[in-house]
């Protein structure tokens, strides 16, 4: 099985209910906590 490519960018959440997001990070930055979710460049009009 392949693993999914990195992304370009991931958003770490904070702890508890809200989870407010924390931190940036560059995809594959080994300093980002395990609560992280990849996001992407694309910009909302």
């Amino acid at each position: 099985m392949r693993r999914p490519p990195v992304p370009d960018w991931t958003v770490e959440t904070g702890i508890g209910a809200d989870r407010p997001p924390l931190y940036v990070h560059v995809g594959g930055c080994r300093m980002a906590s395990k609560r992280v979710r990849a996001v992407t460049r694309v910009i909302a009009a």
